[in-house]
């Protein structure tokens, strides 16, 4: 199978206890391997996002909505990089596009996350369309891998176990 391959490189950056912070550029280093692995065994360019268990935390610390008491109304968006200024730019405009059409969506970026809180759910969130319509939303540099809040504090529970 060809994915393997890719596993296998992958896992060499993990330290043996996951609970421990991870050094320097080591999640950026993974993240690099990781592309480079699944673009040789899968011909495609991905972009992948690796966070250290340091920063997942500080994910969940800098959670903009802690009254959001439903976590499949809140997501994270975890970026590999800080956004840039166009990137807020667009973020800024979907949300006033959305706001104007009666969405209760809200959205907040703190340092390379995108936090999205969806009142009426992600597949009904005016927000969450505004976004995808945006050109940013398709380049490459403004990627990211989205999970709900759920999921985000179960892999931090994880890493923690």
């Amino acid at each position: 199978m060809r994915q393997a391959p890719a596993i296998a490189r992958l896992e060499g950056w993990r330290s043996a206890d996951p609970r421990r912070p991870a050094s320097g550029d080591q999640p950026r280093r993974a993240q690099s391997r990781g592309e480079a692995a699944i673009a040789e065994n899968l011909d495609v360019q991905p972009s992948v996002v690796v966070l250290s268990r340091a920063e997942l935390a500080q994910v969940v610390a800098d959670n903009p909505f802690p009254h959001e008491s439903n976590p499949k109304h809140l997501h994270a968006v975890l970026r590999g990089d800080d956004p840039d200024s166009e990137t807020l730019a667009a973020i800024a405009a979907a949300q006033r596009r959305a706001t104007e059409k009666g969405s209760p969506d809200e959205s907040r970026v703190v340092g390379r996350t995108l936090f999205l809180r969806t009142p009426d759910g992600m597949g009904r969130s005016e927000l969450a369309a505004q976004l995808a319509r945006s050109g940013r939303a398709r380049d490459t540099s403004a990627s990211g891998t989205a999970r709900n809040w759920a999921t985000v504090t179960k892999l931090l529970a994880l890493l923690d176990a």
